[in-house]
């Protein structure tokens, strides 16, 4: 089961095409954009669409809740635009195994946006540092850092990920500079 957040037309770099359409996997996609939402629907009639902004007010946790969502659940795909760091710590009554979550590369690796701003396409999306902090904050380990994602798994995934890649990660991507390291902390912000 997963849900995707900013499924855009559910094929343009689309993290959730593949299991949809590999492994006949189920569960929800959201997406704002009006002409977006109708091709999604085209590529998906028979799974759960809705054409609802995720921000402020409107949490994921709300979201799920009104679509009688599992309290656990396989994927997130969190691509928003913006906003993604506060929309996932936001969080809390719903979890996912595996979160895909966009992170800006074209800020400063330690930006975190002002809370509330509108998403321009990176803008107002956190630098990679305070992902990974929430990541943490959330107790899930990243196996991949892609120039526009982190993905992060449960700890008991990671041990098996660990496992069956016997110890090395080949989609691991280093994306920071020695003068980029980011603190080892528990708050989204510095």
């Amino acid at each position: 089961m997963l849900c995707d957040i900013g499924a855009s037309d559910g094929k343009w770099y689309s993290n959730t095409k593949f299991f949809m359409e590999q492994f006949g996997w189920d569960g929800a996609f959201v997406e704002p954009n009006p002409a977006a939402f109708e091709q999604l629907t085209k590529l998906y009639p028979k799974v759960k669409c809705v054409q609802k902004a995720i921000a402020g007010d409107n949490t994921i946790d709300g979201l799920l809740e009104q679509m009688s969502f599992p309290r656990r659940f396989d994927l997130l795909n969190l691509d928003i635009d913006g906003q993604e760091c506060y929309v996932w710590e936001a969080m809390v009554k719903y979890r996912a195994r595996i979160v895909i979550v966009e992170w800006s590369p074209y800020v400063a690796s330690d930006f975190v946006p002002i809370k509330g701003t509108d998403g321009k396409g990176g803008e107002n999306q956190a630098g990679l540092c305070p992902m990974l902090r929430l990541a943490r904050l959330k107790e899930y380990k990243v196996v991949a850092i892609t120039p526009v994602n982190l993905i992060c798994v449960e700890g008991e995934l990671f041990e098996d990920w660990k496992r069956y890649w016997d110890g090395e990660f080949p989609i691991q991507f280093t994306l920071l500079r020695k003068k980029d390291s980011c603190e080892d902390s528990t708050s989204l912000a510095k």
